[in-house]
């Protein structure tokens, strides 16, 4: 089950209970390479979240099988905003400052990479792929720019870099 609730502890909500077991939802903490919940991104206006969710069950959660769902957080409903399939998953979404772009870690069978699109799922651009291509994506304050890390650069003891980008993947 997945709820909200406000900061004093009043205010509780069930957001999703369902079809969807929430134990699967996907966020890596990228230094022990375990999964669990490490943070869920609401949009800037508070009226929804992102999740990535493992709709495969137990066992088949790795780094497959992820797609993106928006949830509003009045509880009405869950809406999907990719689909699982033909090996490509999405995970760590990060809303833009205006609420209605996504950036997100695009798992293919090739690498990841960073990708945004429209929060209808529409407009999907890949900004950087490859083996290393990046993660842990954060939009800035006025949402002209990307930040993310990448081992592209091949660190001694897999130490990955930052690198900042124009939100449209110029200037890299």
């Amino acid at each position: 089950n997945l709820w909200v609730v406000n900061i004093d502890g009043t205010g509780l909500l069930p957001l999703y209970t369902g079809e969807i077991d929430a134990s699967y939802i996907f966020a890596n903490d990228h230094v022990s390479n375990r999964f669990g919940l490490t943070f869920i991104p609401f949009s800037p206006d508070g009226s929804q979240i992102v999740l990535p969710i493992c709709i495969a069950g137990p066992g088949q959660c790795f780094q497959d099988n992820f797609a993106l769902y928006l949830i509003p957080t009045n509880g009405n409903g869950i809406v999907p905003i990719t689909a699982v399939g033909d090996g490509v998953s999405e995970t760590e979404p990060q809303f833009d400052p205006s609420g209605t772009k996504i950036n997100f870690v695009n798992l293919t069978q090739d690498g990841y990479g960073i990708a945004t699109m429209n929060i209808d799922g529409s407009g999907r651009q890949v900004l950087t792929d490859g083996n290393f291509g990046g993660h842990l994506a954060s939009y800035s304050r006025d949402g002209s720019k990307i930040t993310f890390t990448s081992l592209r650069d091949d660190i001694p003891n897999g130490q990955g870099e930052i690198f900042v980008m124009n939100a449209d993947g110029s200037n890299e």
